[in-house]
């Protein structure tokens, strides 16, 4: 057997635990923290815009005069809201 691997037995080889190793752990948690929190807030978002249907369909004996009021009514929520 090669001498250098009797010399290097990988299983004596242990990580060493400092202090400061420990800080930069907890650290770059607190740090991911606010990373994970926008993420789960995009994952809930997705899955809301996910949920929602695509299309709409409508049936209405006079689909014209209900479009023509619909229209009016939004154009007059404008204006409303511009305080005219």
């Amino acid at each position: 057997m090669d001498k250098t691997a009797l010399a290097v037995n990988s299983s004596a080889i242990q990580p060493r635990e400092s202090s400061s190793g420990n800080q930069f752990v907890e650290a770059l948690k607190l740090a991911n923290q606010g990373i994970e929190q926008r993420l789960d807030k995009l994952i809930d978002s997705m899955a809301l815009v996910a949920s929602t249907p695509r299309s709409l369909s409508v049936s209405s004996p006079n689909p014209v005069d209900d479009a023509a009021k619909i229209m009016s009514d939004m154009s007059r929520g404008q204006l409303v809201g511009a305080g005219l």
